[in-house]
């Protein structure tokens, strides 16, 4: 074997190795998650898709028309969610007893 070859094949035990770093404790106790928030449904659920411009396309239409379609059926599904955990926000805050046209309290 030529020298060349032989510095390639160098004992895998005496490679070497990259400084270690400072140690990380992974298995310590979390700090405590914070107050939940009440979540605010929105009204334009496309708006932040909008704001980033342009997608990395070539067809930018057809791709802005599917990604709104996923995100539009996507927000209900989160709203429903986070209803069923109790996490929305009450859309009418301070009013109690709200009347619909019947009559009866609405649901």
């Amino acid at each position: 074997m030529s020298s060349t070859q032989q510095q390639g094949r160098g004992n895998p035990r005496r490679q070497r190795q990259a400084p270690r770093g400072a140690t990380i404790d992974f298995w310590h106790a979390a700090a405590g998650l914070p107050e939940l928030q009440p979540i605010v449904p929105t009204r334009d659920a496309t708006a932040v898709m909008r704001s980033l411009g342009d997608l990395p396309s070539l067809d930018r239409a057809e791709a802005r028309y599917h990604v709104a379609a996923v995100i539009e059926r996507a927000v209900p599904i989160a709203i429903a969610l986070a209803h069923t955990a109790g996490l929305l926000a009450d859309p009418n805050p301070g009013v109690t007893g709200r009347q619909n046209g019947s009559g009866s309290p609405s649901r």
